[in-house]
């Protein structure tokens, strides 16, 4: 597969970090933070990229590097999404001139009909498992390794794991959603101890874990 695709997948996946190349010749003007706060903004992002590159160097190919660093994101972005979303997936092969989709969505069980949530919950989808879709991202992840990859599973998401279990520094973006979405985190225990693990939202520079 063509690593420059994979290369632009990362661009738009990892908009905060200072992996992101912008144009040349706006390199001379582009205004970045400064200071603690613009390095712990750019450490996850670099670990991210460093994961996928570690792929490749180990003789994998850009499927396996892809989702690796999908994997990765979905920790160090846990506020934005998660191993359990959905991740739709547009690859270009080279080797056959070929693009070829995963559709990375979920379904809702049979028995979730529009009737079922009209009678129970007066047409509304309630917070928790009822809302929930089977997962998606992770069915795209292990369809586009088992059609297209060269690795394991385990090899590929040894990165994830590691910044799951070992942590990251917090960064201002996910500081500041922590800090103004309360109900979203205090409404499940589970959610508290990862994301308010002290009992109050993480600050900028703190390590970040998800052991679970």
């Amino acid at each position: 597969p063509d690593l420059r695709v994979a290369g632009e997948h990362f661009r738009r996946r990892v908009p905060d970090v200072d992996a992101r190349i912008p144009d040349r010749r706006a390199l001379g003007r582009r205004k970045r933070p400064s200071g603690a706060v613009g390095k712990f903004e750019r450490i996850g992002g670099l670990q991210v990229a460093v994961g996928g590159l570690d792929i490749l160097r180990r003789g994998g190919n850009a499927i396996d590097a892809g989702v690796a660093v999908g994997l990765a994101l979905n920790v160090v972005h846990a506020h934005e999404c998660n191993f359990l979303g959905v991740a739709p997936t547009i690859m270009y092969l080279a080797d056959r001139r070929e693009v070829v989709t995963i559709d990375g969505l979920g379904v809702w069980p049979q028995a979730a009909s529009v009737d079922y949530f009209q009678q129970h919950h007066q047409g509304k989808l309630p917070a928790g498992i009822l809302r929930a879709l089977t997962p998606g991202a992770a069915d795209a992840w292990f369809t586009a390794l088992r059609q297209y990859g060269t690795m394991r599973f385990a090899d590929v998401a040894a990165a994830a794991m590691s910044l799951a279990d070992h942590g990251f520094p917090t960064y201002r973006y996910l500081a500041a959603e922590i800090k103004n979405s309360p109900e979203t985190y205090t409404r499940w225990p589970a959610s508290a101890a990862i994301f308010l693990p002290q009992g109050r939202p993480p600050r900028v520079g703190e390590i970040f874990y998800q052991k679970d």
